[in-house]
This record gives C-alpha cells, sequence and structure tokens, in this order.
C-alpha cells in the first residue's frame, strides 16, 4: 500500500473498475521494467486457474447443491412455508387492505391455488 501510495499517488491515480490493471502495471513497473510481462503471466494465469478450477468442481458443487435442497429443512422452508406464505398473503390482501390496492379476483385465485399445492406438496414430502 505504501508503494503504491508513493508511485501511484504521486501521479493522482486511484484504482476504479475501469483502469485496474493498466494502473497495476504502473505500480509494477515503477518497481522494475521487466515485471510488466511477469505481471501479464501472473495475471493470465490467475484468471485461467480460477475458470479451470471452476470448471474441475462444478460436478461436485451442482451435486452438494442437489442434496442441499431436498433435505427435509428445505422442503419445509422451500415448499410448505411458500404454501403458508402464499395463504397468508390472499387473507392480508383482503382483510388489510383498501379496495384500490386489492389484487385482482384471478391474481388471488391463482395465489389460492399455489397456496394449496404448496402445501399439498410439503406435507406429501413430510
Amino acid at each position: 500500500m505504501a508503494c503504491g501510495k508513493e508511485i501511484l499517488g504521486a501521479a493522482h491515480n486511484v484504482l476504479d473498475g475501469n483502469n485496474l490493471l493498466n494502473l497495476q502495471v504502473e505500480f509494477v513497473e515503477g518497481t522494475s521494467q521487466w515485471l510488466r510481462t511477469f505481471y501479464f503471466v501472473g495475471a493470465f494465469l490467475t484468471l485461467f486457474g480460477t475458470l479451470y478450477g471452476t470448471i474441475e468442481v462444478a460436478r461436485a458443487v451442482m451435486r452438494e447443491l442437489q442434496n442441499a435442497i431436498l433435505t427435509p429443512a428445505n422442503l419445509f422452508t422451500a415448499v410448505l412455508a411458500c404454501g403458508i406464505i402464499c395463504i397468508l398473503s390472499c387473507w392480508a390482501d383482503r382483510r388489510c387492505l383498501a379496495v384500490p390496492f386489492k389484487t385482482r379476483l384471478l391474481l388471488t385465485l391463482l395465489n389460492a391455488i399455489a397456496a394449496v399445492l404448496f402445501i399439498v406438496l410439503g406435507i406429501k414430502a413430510y
């Protein structure tokens, strides 16, 4: 940070999202000219390594995600709770909102159908 302040601060350069690599190169070149190539090779290998690592672990991550989604706790929070929230939103809409702000009847009916389906599927999953 001290070197960055000395090298970039003297020129009033601030790192931002648009010019990040070029300003970092200026910082590296301020130390030694031959480090420019070394910097670009390192930046490329970092990005390539990140991409390669993402591709390598994608299957394992997807498998873990699938296992996590189908746990009983998630069945409760993702399915049964959605049904409860749908039915409560229908109730709150009809009970608490003024007439101009109420949801149209078709949307309320669709919300009630979704609530019943979510609740039935959540109970079936248990």
